[in-house]
């Protein structure tokens, strides 16, 4: 499997645990990035682009997406008070929203219910049940109705 295919996956599927409809295929999504100058099978990229959503809602689908760094992203849903960041004043979640903030106070935080109830924070789940992130990743991914994010309102 090459590079980029490994990473289109990759894309797809974090789209896809966020909730995000993912309508581009390979080749759309390959060709994209290229015609941005940017050639995803290369070894050394170093994810400075990025794919956006037009006003930081709706799927990926080529008439929905822009290229722009990391900054730029974070500023645009800052702008639109969308995503991760609504609700936030300026200033508050710098580079891809990084606050310095841990568990349940970290802007990344999803709540997580489980049979023993929900947490605030994956890291909170890890503790409670005293098992490492894979474990939780495996919890998450074979038993869905035991175990996933809660959605966002």
């Amino acid at each position: 499997m090459s590079i980029a295919k490994r990473r289109y996956d990759n894309h797809k599927g974090k789209a896809k645990s966020r909730g995000i409809p993912f309508l581009i295929t390979f080749t759309e999504w390959y060709y994209w990035w290229l015609s941005n100058g940017v050639d995803k099978n290369d070894v050394a990229y170093n994810h400075k682009m990025c794919m956006c959503r037009v006003g930081d809602t709706g799927p990926y689908a080529l008439n929905n997406i822009y290229c722009a760094t990391r900054s730029q992203n974070t500023k645009d849903a800052h702008n639109n008070n969308t995503g991760i960041l609504k609700g936030r004043k300026k200033g508050q979640g710098t580079h891809l929203g990084y606050t310095g903030a841990k568990g349940s106070d970290s802007l990344f935080a999803k709540t997580i219910v489980t049979p023993r109830g929900t947490f605030g924070s994956r890291k909170e789940a890890i503790m409670a049940y005293k098992v490492d992130s894979t474990t939780m990743s495996r919890w998450l991914k074979n038993k869905p109705t035991e175990f996933y994010y809660k959605e966002v309102q």
